[in-house]
Order: structure tokens, then C-alpha cells, then sequence
């Protein structure tokens, strides 16, 4: 069944779908290229606590690009809905890093508790915990942005309002803004921690 154009001439307009689910496509196709591969190291013995550290600040620095990858897959899918197949690989591929990272910081906290730092990993364990809220918010904000998209696309609402939508991401944008300071104040800990092992400050 053709579509009827939207911009009201009465052509057939399925041409267009093509068109913007090539655009979608190479869109998330790029930034799944900017994702960078984390790779889980193993066996942490051989490396001091200065360097679990930086280890843990690399991962840590990758967190922020993986949320700025899924805000541009998330913002092409909802523009291009037809592009789910190349948005779901995005998102898997997201999604993969985020364990990875989890992973490799969970062996820093163990090697940390080994060597008898438990205060600094105390503090990474509290990073992890925040960051897993993090990650639950954001996905629930895009995800009710999706809804949100569906529902003016199929003219239909399900459920709630444009101004109640508007008022719960605001709330919603304001509870992950909440968590990532909360998330800022540990990691300032952390840098505290590793000041006063390089400088005994």
C-alpha cells in the first residue's frame, strides 16, 4: 500500500521511505564506527595502583561517548522509525561496551580490595552504582521519547498528553542530571585518592 505524501500534493511519496531509510541507515551505521572497542584485561596483577587507576579513568572516559552515541541513535531512529534494523545493531553494540567497561572496572575493584585499598575501591564500587542508574534513566527517557514520537506519528496519544508528556522529561531530564552530579562528586573522590598515591598530598 503506497503512503500519501505529507507534503499534501496527493503523489505517491514511497520514494521518500527508501530515501530517508538510506539517510537513517548511514547515519547509525557512522556512529556505530565512533564507538570504541573496550577490551576486558584479565589479569590486573602486574599493574600498580597508579595504573588501576588510569585503567579505570580510561574506562570511565568512554561512558559519556557511549551516551552521546545513543542520543544520535536514538534521535535518527525517532526521525526514521524504518530504521530499526540498524538502530537495534547500534544499540547492541552500545549496549556490549557498557558491560565491557562494567566488567573491567569490577576487576579493578578487586585487585584494589587485594592490595588493601579498600576506600578507593569503595569509591569505584559507588561509581558503578550510579552509573548503572545513569544508564537505566536515560535509556527510560529515550525510550519514553520514542513512545512519545510513535504517538504523533500515528496521530494517537496512548494514554497521556502533550503537556504531560513535556512535565514527565522534564522530570526525567532532571533526575539524570541529579544522578550524574552525584556521579561527578565520586569520580572528584577518586581523583583525590590518586593525588595523594602520586604526591602523598
Amino acid at each position: 500500500m503506497h503512503k500519501t505524501c505529507p507534503h499534501d500534493h496527493g503523489h505517491d511519496c514511497s520514494h521518500h521511505d527508501g530515501a530517508d531509510m538510506r539517510t537513517a541507515s548511514v547515519s547509525l551505521a557512522i556512529a556505530l564506527q565512533e564507538i570504541e572497542e573496550v577490551v576486558v584485561i584479565e589479569d590486573l596483577a602486574d599493574k600498580s595502583t597508579t595504573e588501576l587507576l588510569q585503567l579505570f579513568n580510561s574506562c570511565q572516559g568512554n561512558r559519556p561517548k557511549l551516551y552521546k552515541v545513543m542520543q544520535t541513535g536514538f534521535g535518527h531512529y525517532n526521525k526514521f522509525p524504518i530504521a530499526e534494523g540498524a538502530f537495534n545493531l547500534l544499540l547492541q553494540k552500545i549496549t556490549q561496551q557498557f558491560s565491557n567497561i562494567s566488567q573491567q572496572i569490577i576487576k579493578i575493584e578487586e585487585a584494589l580490595k587485594s592490595r588493601g585499598e579498600t576506600e578507593i575501591a569503595g569509591l569505584l564500587r559507588q561509581v558503578q552504582v550510579l552509573e548503572k542508574e545513569n544508564l537505566q534513566q536515560t535509556v527510560q527517557f529515550h525510550l519514553a521519547a520514542k513512545a512519545h514520537s510513535d504517538a504523533i506519528l500515528n496521530e494517537k496519544y496512548v494514554g497521556f498528553e502533550e503537556a504531560e508528556y513535556e512535565q514527565t522529561a522534564k522530570a526525567r531530564k532532571h533526575e539524570i542530571g541529579v544522578t550524574i552530579e552525584n556521579i561527578n562528586e565520586v569520580l572528584t573522590m577518586v581523583k583525590e585518592a590518586e593525588a595523594q598515591l602520586l604526591f602523598g598530598k
